[in-house]
């Protein structure tokens, strides 16, 4: 196989068999042999680490979502006299924070996922995403409620709206 660039000077010649892979993170780089015949697992570990990101960015939404309703109830607080308007942030962070335990789970299980298909050897990978499959799916998003990470954030945010209406408002 014979490739040639424009710009350069001279072409370059790779063995027969060879897949050359462009990544725009990485550049270019030459796959020959053993590498070539793991493409499918590779494929099917990227695709789950796509989710991964995609989940990672939706926990991160779900929080900056909670933060800015606490902010603007906590602002419409400061407005109303004798009405506790601050307390209805709470109602949208007990949603939020539902949402945020689901992330987790799905988080949790697409690391098992990752693990499974890791240890897969390639002539079973079939390109499947279904975490519901997987044996620690029979946990529940209220379990990942009370998470340290999940009930630290949503019950200092919580807190914190109580005792700023309490104090401040």
């Amino acid at each position: 196989m014979e490739l040639v660039y424009p710009t350069a000077k001279k072409s370059l010649v790779y063995p027969r068999g060879a897949l050359l892979v462009v990544q725009p993170s990485h550049g270019i780089s030459l796959l020959t042999g053993h590498e070539t015949k793991m493409q499918n697992k590779i494929a099917h570990l990227n695709m789950v680490l796509n989710l991964l990101d995609i989940v990672n960015r939706s926990d991160l939404s779900a929080k900056r979502w909670a933060i800015s309703f606490t902010a603007v109830f906590i602002a419409l607080g400061t407005q109303q006299q004798g009405f506790h308007v601050a307390y209805l942030a709470i109602l949208p962070m007990v949603l939020l924070w539902f949402i945020d335990a689901q992330n987790y789970r799905r988080e949790y299980l697409l690391k098992k996922l990752y693990d499974r298909v890791r240890a897969l050897p390639e002539e079973e990978i079939d390109f499947s995403i279904d975490i519901e499959a997987l044996p620690e799916a029979r946990q529940g998003s209220l379990r990942w409620m009370f998470s340290s990470t999940a009930f630290t954030f949503y019950g200092a945010m919580i807190a914190g709206v109580v005792i700023v209406d309490a104090f401040v408002l």
